[in-house]
């Protein structure tokens, strides 16, 4: 029996077994299949190249029952063509989402979501993923070569939402990351998110997240944060920062990194349709000090489109922590010049904050990608994306410069 046959017969015995524990007003079932062409090359430093296909298969069902009760159940495969492993990575489905939401708990605008969910804070500069790409992702299950194109990324938590008829609303969260049964050293990230509308143009959030190790107070990770959005006449305006707090083992030396994030985006309907965008991303660096000045990066979500999709994979392969200093500038636009195609250029200037060793260039380089998409229906689009990263001198250990082309095809349904 193929994956997708399993999948769908999981997906089916779910949807079957449902009404027999409980009402169900409606049962939605659906997913999606992504398949990608990847060439890349010069992603090694010795001038190698990788050459292969990789599709994400997801499939879920969702069931509306009585007194807004709300389950749903996504599975998912990720995997290579055809990858010769002794494992039979192939058939590993593994449980993507998996909660249980009741809506108006009590009052109305109070949510109660338990169970395994995507969580994510604004653009996802502190929460977003539970999987990093080349340090937590869970390729032991999926066996995908650029996991930078996965999606995986839910939590198992519990989380509150409240939105009443003030302009007000609040998310709470707590996430398990590591559960140790028979000690006390199990790892909890812990949230809060306020945001505050104005009027309808404009809206103020700000959050407080903690990564904790239970066993100590010398091994945690505090993030406060502000983030400002709005939008007035199709010229939208953004704005984060974030400061860490706590200590970090080992050591105990206290968490002093930042990152701000600004940018802004015109979007335009006149002959063709489109937009243009500049954005201005700043990531601490270590200073030198006693203390930890570097930003510290945990559970993020997005970080390609901030530092370039090349550097993001070339920066994960080495090590998340290295996911800090760093000034970037990215300018971009994208543009509908049919109303099924769309055009798409971005430019990413990328330096060192800091001297990463004494003496050395900050110069990262400049990354350069451009794409088009094609919707073919509403349910089928194609995509071709290619990306070069003109390395600086602080890469100076690449001979050539990294580049790739990515085919891609994607169903909904």
């Amino acid at each position: 029996m193929s994956m997708l046959k399993k999948m769908l017969v999981a997906v089916a015995v779910i949807a079957m077994a449902i009404p027999a524990f409980a009402a169900v007003e409606s049962i939605k079932v659906g997913g999606d299949i992504t398949t990608y062409g990847i060439g890349r090359y010069n992603f090694d430093w010795s001038d190698g190249h990788d050459h292969f296909l990789q599709t994400s298969t997801r499939v879920y069902v969702n069931a509306a029952l009585t007194d807004n009760v709300e389950a749903m159940v996504r599975l998912i495969n990720e995997r290579m063509w055809d990858r010769t492993m002794e494992s039979d990575y192939e058939n590993h489905i593994n449980l993507d989402l998996a909660y249980i939401k009741v809506s108006d708990l009590g009052i109305a605008g109070l949510d109660l979501t338990v169970g395994r969910q995507e969580i994510q804070f604004g653009e996802g500069l502190v929460v977003g993923s539970a999987y990093v790409p080349g340090y937590s992702y869970p390729n032991g299950n999926t066996w995908i070569v650029a996991e930078d194109l996965g999606l995986q990324r839910a939590f198992d938590a519990i989380r509150v939402d409240y939105k009443g008829t003030a302009p007000v609303d609040v998310t709470a969260f707590m996430a398990k990351i590591i559960e140790k049964v028979d000690t006390n050293r199990d790892r909890n990230l812990y949230g809060v998110n306020v945001g505050f509308d104005i009027q309808d143009t404009a809206r103020l959030e700000g959050y407080y997240v903690r990564y904790q190790l239970m066993s100590t107070d010398n091994f945690s990770l505090g993030t406060i944060g502000l983030r400002a959005t709005g939008d007035v006449a199709g010229l939208g305006l953004k704005g984060e920062f974030a400061k860490q707090l706590g200590k970090w083992y080992p050591g105990g030396r206290d968490n002093e990194g930042w990152a701000l994030l600004l940018g802004g985006e015109y979007n335009f309907d006149a002959a063709v349709s489109g937009n243009i965008h500049a954005n201005l991303n700043l990531f601490s660096g270590y200073d030198g000090s006693g203390d930890n000045t570097e930003w510290i990066t945990r559970f993020p979500y997005n970080t390609g489109s901030r530092i370039g999709p090349i550097n993001y994979v070339l920066i994960t392969d080495w090590a998340i922590e290295m996911l800090n200093n760093a000034r970037v500038i990215n300018v971009g636009a994208a543009v509908n010049p049919v109303e099924k195609i769309c055009i798409n250029f971005d430019w990413w200037n990328v330096n060192l904050m800091e001297e990463a060793w004494a003496g050395d260039d900050k110069t990262i380089g400049n990354e350069i990608a451009a794409g088009i998409t094609y919707n073919y229906t509403e349910d089928l689009c194609f995509g071709l994306q290619y990306g070069v990263l003109l390395t600086g001198d602080a890469l100076g250990m690449f001979d050539n410069d990294p580049w790739q082309l990515i085919a891609s095809m994607k169903v909904a349904f």
